[in-house]
């Protein structure tokens, strides 16, 4: 669940436009983002071109929980994996969006 004095990133965003609705101050000191820049985005604005696919498949059969490696980039354009939680939010259509866990990208990795 959503919660804003997390010390962990977390946001929630509409879970059919994907419009990011809410962020805590950890996600935005995470990804770079002032709160309005990060709330004027799209979710997947945060993924990978190659990643879209994947996210909405996942999205369509309603696999909620834990999801990762997701390819993303920060707004400084460093590039990242990331793993998170989401959770459908059941009173809305919102989706609740925690970062589970982080790794620099490298020449290394897939």
């Amino acid at each position: 669940m959503f919660n804003p004095s997390s010390p962990i990133p977390q946001w929630y965003s509409d879970a059919e436009t994907e419009q990011i609705l809410k962020a805590n101050k950890a996600a935005l000191r995470f990804w770079g983002y002032d709160e309005g820049e990060f709330l004027r985005m799209r979710a997947t604005q945060l993924l990978f071109p190659e990643e879209l696919a994947r996210q909405k498949k996942l999205a369509r059969e309603n696999r909620w929980g834990e999801t990762g490696p997701w390819r993303c980039r920060r707004r400084n354009g460093s590039e990242l994996f990331v793993k998170v939680r989401w959770q459908r939010m059941m009173t809305t259509t919102a989706c609740a969006t925690s970062l589970l866990s982080s790794r620099r990208a490298t020449p290394e990795t897939p």
